[in-house]
């Protein structure tokens, strides 16, 4: 199954993901993820496999992303909080 532009936008929108999260999280690059948000035939295998396995995990509610990723996105959120108080 291949994802439409839309498919793929509803994906990182589900996941709560930015193009740069999601280029964090598959070690690529930010650019690499725009060329697949323009052009979805473009998306690996691996990469479409493991964002329909986030969703399926998300839908049931599991934990999906790694410990470590969700820190840094917390502590940036508190960072950003505090400095636009």
């Amino acid at each position: 199954m291949e994802f439409s532009k839309q498919e793929f936008e509803k994906c990182l929108n589900e996941l709560g993901l930015s193009q740069t999260d999601l280029a964090k999280l598959l070690s690529v690059t930010t650019r690499t993820v725009n060329r697949w948000y323009n052009n979805p035939n473009e998306i690996t295998g691996p990469a479409k496999q493991a964002l329909r396995a986030w969703i399926k995990l998300n839908n049931l509610c599991f934990p999906w992303m790694p410990d470590e990723f969700v820190r840094i996105e917390k502590i940036k959120r508190v960072i950003t909080r505090v400095n636009n108080e």
